[in-house]
C-alpha cells in the first residue's frame, strides 16, 4: 500500500496538481465526479489512463466513467446501505468517523479506511478526535487505516500516523 492518499476534487486539474507536487508514493482519489462537467470528466479520464498513479474514484459514479481506476471509495453514509461488495479485482475503501462505521467497514471486508477528523475538522460543529482516538479506532479496524483532517506530508504527520497504528495520511490542502 501507499504512504499517502491525495484527494482531488472534480474541478482540480490532476496533471497540474501532480506536476506541482513532489509526493509520488500516493493513491489519488477523485471526489464528487457527479458534479463534473464533460470537459472536467474527460481530463480526469485521460489522467487515469495516462498515469502510473493508483487512482480511486468516489461512489456513486456514473457507469459511463471509462477511466482506468483501481479502487472505489465509499463515503460513510453508504456503509449503512451496503450488505456486501463484489470486489472485481479493485480495492474498496471508506471514510469512517466512529467505531460503528469501522465495524461496518470490517463486515464488508474493505481494503483500507480513512479515519477522520484527526487534527482538524472541516465542519464547525464537529471536533477533531486527536491521535489517541485515531489509535483506538485503528485498533478496531481489520484493515489498514489512513488519518485525515489537517494532515501535512511535509511535517511529521506520516510518522505520527504510523506510531498510532495507521498506514499513512490523506489530505487535499498540502498534497
Amino acid at each position: 500500500m501507499h504512504k499517502y492518499i491525495r484527494i482531488f476534487n472534480y474541478d482540480t486539474d490532476p496533471y497540474i496538481k501532480c506536476q506541482e507536487s513532489t509526493i509520488n508514493d500516493s493513491i489519488i482519489r477523485f471526489r464528487n465526479l457527479y458534479k463534473a462537467n464533460s470537459n472536467q470528466l474527460k481530463r480526469i479520464i485521460s489522467f487515469t489512463i495516462d498515469t502510473s498513479f493508483f487512482c480511486v474514484i468516489d461512489y456513486p459514479f456514473d457507469n459511463f466513467f471509462t477511466g482506468k481506476f483501481r479502487g472505489i471509495h465509499l463515503k460513510s453514509k453508504f456503509l449503512y446501505e451496503l450488505k456486501s461488495i463484489d470486489k472485481k479485482q479493485i480495492l474498496y475503501s471508506a471514510s469512517c468517523h466512529n467505531i460503528e462505521e469501522i465495524k461496518l467497514a470490517n463486515s464488508l471486508s474493505l481494503d483500507y479506511i480513512i479515519i477522520s477528523p484527526v487534527k482538524i475538522s472541516k465542519y464547525q460543529n464537529k471536533k477533531a478526535m486527536g491521535w489517541d482516538e485515531f489509535n483506538r479506532l485503528s485498533k478496531v479496524a481489520n484493515m489498514p487505516t489512513y488519518a485525515l483532517g489537517g494532515m501535512n506530508p511535509f511535517k511529521n504527520d506520516y510518522e505520527i500516523s504510523l506510531l498510532n497504528g495507521g498506514l499513512g495520511i490523506a489530505g487535499m490542502k498540502y498534497f
